[in-house]
């Protein structure tokens, strides 16, 4: 009778020829000869080492690339200030010496943010967010039976006002959603008000265009307000570091990123136990994108410095159009790391088509209470969005990549300068 593994690699590893090839491959990687991506190379070795191979199991749990991937994140997050004026307040309200951070990885910011607002009990109730938004928040406030409550950006960030959030909670809120817009936003209010209010509502960040950014020496996913409170980042092919695909998701309180993991993993019980504990889905991140999200994780602080980079020397090419107020940039604090550049222009539409004449491409996000999604489901715009509606109309994002070079940049000035 032969021996049964319950679990079996669902790939097989190579032999022969083609074994001695690959590993003739990796050994020129290691040397550093070759020009093999460390990407490419990190997935090469997951998928040709029967000892690491993607296996039917519970990844996450087993030990695999999806598991390290979290624990390098979180020793990322550590090089965060612990004695900044924010953290130590954070650690007061909270009756702790230091700050626990835990890491899971999950299919995608959305499915994330979905799984976030289901643990908070958002069916049924309000979340507030902002209507200045990338549409997979809005998305996923009403997958969680939630319907959005929309209030105002603040006219420079272009992130929520949060002089605006107190009135606009009530004992319907489940949740709260911030988005960071190209970098972290200060959560100094944000902390304030919980503290004055003795406020447990979870506070959800997605941070999923603002990997590497800092604010007085945090990093986003260092403090998650509120009972169920937690930060959001993407890996998807856009972001600053990818996976071609997941994300990953940071809490201070690691019972509840292990309900988060049982709901992603279709509800099956995550300690070793037999049993469904509760109705899930099929949310979990997987190997591959895992393993190539740790490699550029190892090349975070050249990734992060290149787009700074790139961030200052727009700064410099638009700043004359700025000055004379033929456009408007977006102000910053702390350390950005920018996903878009974004401008505010009199005439967005008609610049994008001249633009566009050039083999130049902008792009835009959406005020979405003005989308018929929205008004067919009735969200909520409180009294008015007045900065986001005129977002809505004139601002727009500029090319911004990681392959983007400085020519390229100029030859942008220079198009946008004969169209303003």
């Amino acid at each position: 009778m032969k021996n049964y593994t319950p679990f079996k690699p669902f790939l097989k590893s190579p032999e022969g020829l083609s074994k001695f090839m690959i590993k003739q491959l990796l050994s020129r990687y290691e040397r550093g000869v070759g020009g093999v991506p460390s990407e490419i190379a990190s997935v090469i070795k997951l998928l040709c080492d029967d000892a690491s191979l993607p296996h039917i199991s519970y990844i996450h749990t087993k030990g695999g690339a999806v598991k390290k991937l979290a624990d390098i994140f979180i020793s990322y997050l550590s090089d965060s200030s612990s004695e900044s004026e924010l953290s130590t307040s954070f650690m007061k309200i909270n009756g702790w010496d230091e700050i626990p951070f835990y890491a899971a990885g999950l299919a995608s910011a959305t499915s994330a943010l979905y799984l976030a607002l289901l643990e908070a009990g958002a069916k049924g109730g309000e979340v507030i967010t902002t209507s200045f938004n990338y549409v997979g928040v809005i998305n996923a406030i009403y997958m969680s039976g939630a319907t959005p409550v929309f209030i105002d950006v603040d006219s420079d960030h272009w992130m929520m006002d949060p002089n605006l959030l107190e009135s606009a909670i009530n004992n319907n809120t489940r949740a709260i959603v911030l988005t960071h817009l190209n970098q972290f936003a200060d959560l100094s209010p944000y902390l304030e008000l919980y503290e004055r209010k003795g406020l447990e509502i979870p506070f959800i960040q997605d941070a999923s265009v603002a990997m590497g950014s800092k604010n007085g020496g945090l990093h986003p996913g260092i403090l998650n307000l509120g009972v169920g409170g937690a930060t959001i980042f993407s890996l998807a092919t856009s972001k600053v570091l990818t996976g071609l695909g997941g994300a990953l998701m940071v809490s201070n309180d690691e019972s509840f990123l292990h309900r988060i993991l049982t709901m992603a993993y279709q509800g099956i019980d995550l300690t070793g136990g037999a049993g469904i504990l509760l109705a899930g889905g099929n949310f979990k991140m997987n190997d591959i994108n895992a393993a190539i999200a740790i490699e550029q994780l190892r090349r975070a602080k050249e990734i992060f410095g290149r787009r700074r980079r790139l961030k200052e020397f727009y700064d410099l090419e638009l700043a004359d159009l700025e000055e004379s107020g033929k456009l408007k940039m977006q102000s910053c604090s702390g350390e950005p790391v920018v996903t878009h550049y974004p401008i505010k222009v009199a005439k967005r539409d008609s610049l994008a088509a001249k633009m566009a004449a050039d083999g130049i491409i902008l792009s835009r996000w959406h005020a979405c209470h003005m989308e018929e999604f929205c008004r067919v489901n009735s969200a909520k715009a409180g009294s008015g969005l007045p900065v986001t509606e005129d977002l809505q109309e004139r601002l727009t994002f500029l090319p911004f990549y990681a392959d983007l070079t400085e020519s390229d940049i100029k030859f942008i000035a220079e198009n946008l300068k004969g169209k303003l």
